[in-house]
């Protein structure tokens, strides 16, 4: 580990260390305070900078822009051949995509992505899977149906819940997608160090909000009944969502693979070249050679 990134490291141990001891004091002085304020915290994504390259990528792209009930969410497309859907994870943007976007672009493919709610250029402080869910069903709205849609982490989340309610594309990739909200939960806990009864309050307060349990969105249900082909990749140094629980659930489903890959973690797995070329080649597989197929047979 370089001298920058032990002292990131260090002074996340630090602002962690100090959010656990806020909210002990305000849990001890109100719970439904410190749970209102536990569940801002967790539904408030990371902004970071753009890259150089990221820039680049996104300006080669035509901008959209897209209405949702909360406000307007920013969006590219790229290339005009039949479009294929990139679904950025918590914390993400669309500008991740630029590897796997430029791999597609290749083989002929139009590409849409667009920042969600609370991510990237587009509007708000707070996301969730819900307003993830709202965002992709508008943008198939008015850009759909895809030849296929490739979702990150949280994205691959609420793209398989979202083609399991309606015509959403032809195949789904999903990159080291997350479990469900349960396990989301779970990480928050020991991240941010609330107890497990502040947690259960603050997900009371997301109940009562949407008008959703929150704890029955895992992708472990949907895993034998995924209704369209998917290709699943998660890597085994992937240390905030287990590689088990993923082949757990592909295990148990008919329509989907897996793919296991080495040393790429959570977020370095969008940018490699062989991930890149493997999504291509499953979305866009090689056509057979007909003349060549045709002399085989005749000469039978």
């Amino acid at each position: 580990m370089n001298s920058n990134m032990q002292s990131q490291s260090q002074q996340n141990v630090r602002f962690y260390r100090n959010v656990a001891r806020t909210f002990r004091v305000l849990e001890s002085i109100s719970p439904c305070f410190a749970a209102r304020c536990a569940g801002r915290l967790f539904s408030t994504p990371i902004r970071k900078p753009l890259k150089e390259y990221e820039v680049q990528f996104l300006e080669e792209g035509a901008p959209l822009s897209l209405s949702l009930s909360g406000g307007e969410i920013q969006g590219w497309r790229w290339g005009s051949g039949p479009a294929v859907l990139l679904v950025h994870g918590w914390s993400g943007r669309a500008a991740h995509f630029h590897a796997i976007g430029r791999e597609l672009l290749t083989r002929g493919f139009s590409v849409i992505a667009f920042d969600k709610p609370g991510h990237g250029l587009s509007y708000g402080r707070e996301s969730n899977l819900i307003l993830f869910n709202e965002a992709i069903e508008r943008i198939s709205k008015f850009y759909g149906p895809f030849v296929a849609v490739v979702g990150h982490s949280l994205g691959s989340l609420s793209v398989a819940f979202t083609a399991s309610q309606f015509a959403l594309a032809e195949k789904l990739v999903l990159v080291s997608p997350a479990i469900g909200v349960n396990h989301a939960v779970e990480y928050f806990i020991d991240t941010a160090g609330i107890s497990h009864s502040l947690a259960k309050l603050m997900m009371g307060e997301f109940q009562k909000r949407y008008h959703v349990d929150f704890s029955s969105l895992e992708i472990s249900s949907l895993g034998p009944n995924l209704p369209l082909e998917t290709l699943v990749f998660h890597d085994q140094d992937d240390h905030m969502i287990p590689w088990e629980e993923t082949k757990e659930w592909v295990d148990r489903s008919p329509s989907a693979s897996l793919q296991l890959t080495q040393r790429l973690g959570h977020y370095k797995i969008l940018s490699d070249p062989s991930i890149a070329k493997r999504i291509g080649d499953f979305i866009c597989p090689a056509r057979a050679n007909i003349r060549e197929l045709f002399l085989s047979e005749y000469a039978l």
